[in-house]
This record gives structure tokens, sequence and C-alpha cells, in this order.
């Protein structure tokens, strides 16, 4: 039966592949060729998927370390918030720099922000929401859990299709088409832990993984825009979307095998977030520079070979930034708790 530790490559490796495809197509969108957008939109569905499964874990640890319900909260939030606020305010101030017109308040405050940074505050509402999620499937199990998700988001596609776009309203809460679909994609991650133990080797299938990635692909290309084979053809495409990147994690996962180029995914997947932060940054500054041209070969090349001093440079941030946020809780730890550090040397 597939563990934590069992899967850790798998999903290291997955979130590494969603990455590349978001860094490449953001480079075509910019130097090649405009024609191609929003794959890499609907590509950060995996991260969706994924991140609801790796809190489940981080849940449940909390669960049975923490004295109530309350401490697990705030740890929780607290663990969160340490992991992705630093880094995102870094690069914030990067982009700042860079372009010389700075963030509003709220885009600090995480409530809003321009660009790719929508991926992160669609991660907060996810963050936000997972404690109660979490509360659900143990109150009342997977399959009335899953059986709930399914409602909702059927009453989220007819209140937003009825109501909201009426309006024009909602738009900021919608993913790919459908109302809250980042938070459904996020919470059928978070059952995964629950289904692959409940039916141990009955998802372990690589040829069904396989299935789900094309109609996953297909789905993908069907909801870029709007009435691309009849009108409203992309809100029916937005369910398949849904299923098809779940499922395709969910048979991934199970499978718990790594397809070729391991080391090179398992390391980009790692450091996936800061390498999503900073690589308009990377791409601003060889521009800058002269390297990145619009359509040009040489350009691609030099990007390309620079690439991994990016990728060492994003793991010293995040790494500096790590040791930093570590340093700040021991301090605080040292500064609450002076005598009991007295009596425990």
């Amino acid at each position: 039966m597939p563990t934590i530790s069992d899967t850790r490559d798998v999903t290291s490796y997955l979130k590494g592949f969603a990455i590349t495809v978001v860094l490449i197509n953001h480079y075509v969108n910019y130097y090649v060729t405009d024609t191609l957008r929003w794959y890499a939109h609907g590509t950060v569905s995996i991260f969706f998927v994924l991140s609801g499964y790796g809190i489940f874990y981080s849940l449940n640890k909390m669960d049975t370390q923490s004295k109530n319900k309350t401490a697990m909260f705030l740890g929780y939030f607290h663990s969160r918030a340490a992991r992705i606020v630093p880094l995102y305010w870094v690069s914030l101030i990067i982009v700042s720099l860079l372009s010389r017109q700075f963030f509003p308040l709220k885009a600090f405050l995480m409530v809003k922000a321009s660009g790719p940074y929508w991926f992160v505050i669609f991660l907060v509402h996810c963050y936000l929401v997972a404690p109660w999620l979490y509360l659900f499937i143990k109150r009342f199990g997977q399959k009335i859990y899953l059986v709930s998700i399914g409602i909702l988001m059927l009453l989220a596609h007819f209140y937003y299709s009825l109501v909201l776009s009426a309006n024009n309203s909602g738009g900021y809460f919608v993913y790919r088409h459908l109302f809250l679909g980042h938070i459904f994609l996020f919470a059928l991650g978070m059952s995964i832990p629950g289904i692959i133990p409940s039916e141990p080797g009955k998802f372990a299938n690589k040829i069904l993984a396989a299935v789900m990635f094309f109609i996953f692909a297909i789905a993908l290309f069907y909801t870029r825009h709007t009435g691309m084979i009849f009108p409203n053809s992309e809100k029916y495409f937005a369910f398949l979307f849904v299923i098809s990147s779940f499922a395709f994690c969910l048979f991934s996962i199970s499978s718990n095998t790594v397809p070729p180029l391991r080391r090179i995914f398992i390391l980009l997947g790692t450091h996936s977030y800061p390498l999503y932060l900073f690589h308009h940054s990377f791409y601003a500054i060889l521009s800058k520079v002269g390297i990145l041209k619009y359509r040009s070969l040489q350009g691609t090349v030099l990007m390309i070979l620079l690439f991994p001093v990016f990728v060492l440079i994003c793991i010293a941030i995040e790494k500096a930034v790590n040791r930093f946020i570590g340093c700040v809780q021991v301090s605080e730890k040292c500064t609450g708790n002076g005598k009991a550090v007295v009596r425990s040397r």
C-alpha cells in the first residue's frame, strides 16, 4: 500500500512536470507566439490536487499531535503562512524593483494580485478551507465527502451560470470556467489519502493513468477559450477537466511509479514554488540585458543554458528565507519561554 513516504517522489515528479509546462508556456507566450496561451493556466490544476493530497497528511499529523482542534488550526495556519508568505513577498519586491511599479497593499495581503500571482491567491483560498474539509472527511467519511463535493460542484456551476455570469460578477473565483473550480480540485485531492487505503491496488494502473492524462489534455485544450466546439462548450468540459485532473493524479500516485527524467523533474517539483514565483523575473532580467529577444533562437539557447543557474538561485533563496523564518521562530520560542529553556539545560 503506497504511503506518503512511498509517493513523495511521485508527487514531486508530477509537480516538476507541471512547473516545466508552466515555464515553457509562459516563455513561448512572451517570446515566441501568443497563440498557445492558457496551457499553463490549466496545468496548475495538478498543483491544486497534489496540494490537497499533501495538506491532508499535514492536518492528520497535526491532529494527532495537538491537544485540541484549536491548536491544530493555529499550527496549520502558522505553518502554511511560513511556507508561502515570505517567499511571495520577496518575489513581489523583486518584481517591483525590476518593473519600477510597486504592487498595492492588497497584493501583499494576498487578497488580489495581478499576473501569475493569481495562482498564489487561489492557493490561499484552498488553504483557508482545508481544515474544514479535513474535519468533514473525519466526521462523515470518504463516500459522503465525495458525493457532497459532486453536488456542490453542480450547485456552483448553476449558481455561476444563472446568477453570477448574468451580472458579470464572481469571475475572480472562477477557475477554468468553473466557479470555485480550484477549491474543488483541492478538495478532491484531500480525498486521495483515504481512497487508496480503502481500495488497495484498485487504482494502481499505469494504463489508466495514461488514459486519464490524455483525457486531461483534451479538456485542457477545450477549456482554453469559450465556445470552441459549440456555445458554452467550455462549461461542460470544465467538469471533465476537474475529474480528469483528479483521476490522473489518483492513478499516478496509486501506481507509485516515476517515469523517465526522474531526478530532473523531482528536483524541479521539490522547488516548484520558488520557480513559479521567480521565473518571470528570470525572463525579465535576461530581456533587460539583451539576451532574450522576440523569436530569437540564440536567446532561447542561452536561456536554456542559464536555466540551471536560475534553479540554483531559486533553491538558495528558498533556503535563505526558510533559514530566516526558522531563526525567527527559535528566537520567539526562546523569548517567550526563557525559564523553560534554562530548566532544560
